[in-house]
């Protein structure tokens, strides 16, 4: 109703301009600069567990109609390493952007980041694509809306546009995350798919 403040703290805010609202506040992929229509459906077309492993993809393609096909796989390695890994096929070039919202301190060194908070320390690898690097963006949404200064957006993003676009990131506790990165494995190679 016109005049009602949101639960988000925009007075008269719609998608498209209430900040917390925008795809670009989220822990996603920004491509083209562009919201998610808020009706897009993101279901799991393959999930397999087995102990501390653990492997799923979510086909997220409706979210970006700049793209024909989306995919993000989340995978569970040994129960101490989290990957995630995107996958973006567009018809034409696109602009790709990784993004991750913490209240964590952010300490980005170029493929890798340190998040750390409450005396824990977590750290973030990328490990495709080749030259990429980590970066923090502010996090605070426009005035009038609700500040949150102790948040923070860490991004990746790509050096140009491209039409096929694939990033994957490793996060574990910073001592369980030595060692070498895993090999990146197209999603559509991972178990679980249905037959």
């Amino acid at each position: 109703m016109a005049g009602e403040t949101s639960p988000v703290g925009c007075v008269l805010c719609t998608h498209a301009d209430g900040y917390r609202l925008r795809t670009e506040s989220h822990s996603t992929l920004l491509i083209n600069n562009a919201n998610q229509p808020p009706n897009a459906k993101a279901p799991i077309v393959a999930f397999w567990a087995s102990g501390a492993e653990g492997r799923a993809v979510a086909d997220i393609s409706q979210g970006y109609p700049a793209a024909r096909s989306v995919l993000r796989g989340v995978a569970m390695i040994g129960g101490k390493r989290i990957i995630i890994q995107d996958e973006v096929d567009a018809d034409v070039p696109v602009e790709v952007v990784w993004g991750m919202m913490t209240r964590a301190k952010v300490t980005p060194t170029g493929r890798r980041a340190v998040l750390q908070q409450k005396g824990k320390r977590l750290q973030l690898d990328i490990f495709a694509p080749d030259g990429a690097v980590f970066a923090t963006v502010p996090a605070a949404a426009p005035a009038p809306q609700a500040q949150q200064p102790d948040a923070a957006k860490l991004v990746i993003r790509l050096p140009a546009k491209s039409t096929s676009a694939h990033l994957a990131v490793s996060i574990a506790p910073e001592s369980d995350a030595a060692g070498d990165l895993p090999k990146v494995v197209p999603l559509r190679r991972w178990p679980g798919w249905a037959k």
